[in-house]
């Protein structure tokens, strides 16, 4: 075989990945909108480093624009509830606290994406498909309001690149989402499973709740 044919070779394999990267990523993007109309239900659970976990259940209707999540983490438990614009915050068993402003700097939460799913089809390095309903790729840890997938509330600093896996089914749902990240003090994966796409997601907004500043 000549070099000529060769080099024709590879570069047609470099084509075909690069063409099923496209394909993939554009799959993928497809799969994260379908989150900005279908109801569903979260359920996050994170090995962090150190012996930490994080823990997140929940649900989003964005038809009405509602979601709830309760999150568990360092043996505190934090209720979320979002309606509209409006933010309700609860720690343990205090008041519910109506956020009448909140700081975007610092707020892991976003009223319009409150999974966290369309910043991380935003953050991504690279994807391919992993199989007939998968996908591998890496993404940009530092980005905000990502981490962990679908229940953002841990920020990433100092970190390099994060690899995940996702797999759909067969009516192209995403169902889970696991990202495994590589730091200084060891591994953290975080698993992200989303379940009941349109059924009725029930969320409950708070009375009487006292107004304050969300940070």
């Amino acid at each position: 075989m000549r070099p000529t044919d060769d080099a024709a070779r590879v570069d047609a394999q470099v084509s075909a990945v690069a063409a099923n990267s496209r394909t993939a990523k554009r799959d993928f993007l497809a799969v994260v909108e379908r989150f900005r109309t279908v109801s569903y239900r979260l359920d996050v659970d994170a090995d962090l480093t150190g012996g930490k976990r994080f823990r997140a259940t929940g649900a989003h209707d964005p038809k009405t624009r509602r979601f709830t999540r309760t999150v568990q983490t360092d043996g505190r438990t934090t209720n979320v509830v979002i309606a509209g614009k409006e933010i309700y915050v609860r720690t343990g068993s205090e008041q519910w606290i109506h956020a009448d402003k909140v700081a975007d700097s610092l707020s892991t939460l976003d009223v319009d994406d409150p999974s966290g799913l369309a910043a991380f089809g935003k953050a991504l390095n690279w994807i391919d498909p992993a199989g007939p309903h998968a996908f591998k790729g890496a993404f940009d840890p530092m980005a905000e309001r990502i981490l962990p997938v679908g229940a953002p509330g841990l920020i990433a600093i100092g970190m390099g690149g994060g690899s995940f896996t996702a797999t759909t089914d067969d009516a192209g749902n995403l169902t889970s989402v696991v990202v495994t990240l590589e730091t200084t003090t060891g591994t953290s994966t975080m698993t992200s499973r989303f379940s009941a796409f349109g059924k009725p997601a029930k969320v409950t907004v708070p009375k009487n709740a006292a107004e304050g500043t969300l940070l």
